[in-house]
């Protein structure tokens, strides 16, 4: 079950949601005239998709290979397993952060639910004609290039991912820090809390660009969490020259395999 799902997210991923388009079309939920939480002024991100998106793919691999290196040095049969330990690891987190895109894609193309610069970035042409607080089911954007990106507010999907990686990291520095004392000690808690405040910063900024109401962002985190915990509850497999071998934060089998002079 696990590797069906890592595949099919793996899929979605390299097709930019082609299938998931052709299967479930964007809905789009209507919206009630005048709604000042639809009326705010889209100003942009402060943290663009693009960059949140290679920092939560590429950061974890960097501090996972530096962190086996430095603090949990081990050869096997004169074979490091440093890199071998860490992409395990990262395999882990990776499949988390693309089970994580596509749940949140699926969402949002099945709800449909308009974000708070609505007015602003679609204009509707009903949004015009429409009187005191009625409710307009069926509209058309003016702002072609918004037709889709306007609908697309729940859930946050900055806000899921952020978390998502963020705890991961801060489990991942707690499972695998080494025994430390005096200032060495106080780093790790230190780099834990700055990965848990840049997390709430991270999600805390979709509210305050306007991108995400409050429960768009409360939802992404939810759903962040509930990743991560199916993540490192579910069985793991890596793979290696000679099938799959079982890895589920056990050491034991790489250095077998090792030992064996398979790799």
């Amino acid at each position: 079950m696990h590797r069906c799902i890592s595949s099919i997210s793996t899929l979605l991923c390299r097709s930019e949601w082609g299938v998931l388009v052709e299967l479930l079309p964007p809905k789009r939920m209507g919206f009630h005239c005048n709604d000042p939480a639809l009326s705010h002024t889209f100003s942009g991100d402060t943290i663009s998709w693009k960059w949140l998106l290679g920092i939560s793919a590429f950061l974890p691999l960097i501090m996972m290979l530096i962190a086996e290196k430095k603090f949990h040095p081990e050869n096997v049969s004169g074979k490091s397993i440093n890199n071998i330990r860490a992409l395990n690891w990262y395999k882990e987190y990776l499949f988390g952060l693309l089970l994580n895109l596509v749940l949140v894609q699926m969402l949002k193309m099945l709800v449909g639910a308009p974000r708070p610069h609505f007015f602003d970035s679609c204009r509707p042409e009903e949004a015009l004609t429409c009187k005191d607080s009625e409710y307009v089911n069926i509209y058309k954007c003016t702002q072609a290039n918004w037709m889709h990106e306007a609908n697309k507010s729940f859930p946050s999907g900055h806000s899921s991912l952020a978390v998502y990686a963020g705890l991961f990291l801060i489990w991942y520095i707690h499972t695998r820090k080494p025994d430390l004392s005096g200032y060495k000690s106080t780093l790790v808690w230190k780099l834990q809390v700055l990965c848990l405040i840049l997390t709430v910063l991270c999600c805390i900024s979709r509210i305050y660009d306007h991108r995400h109401h409050w429960w768009d962002v409360l939802t992404g985190a939810s759903i962040g969490v509930a990743v991560l915990v199916y993540t490192e509850s579910a069985p793991s497999y890596t793979m290696v020259k000679n099938g799959l071998a079982y890895f589920n934060k056990d050491e034991r089998a790489v250095k077998m395999i090792l030992a064996q002079g398979v790799l």
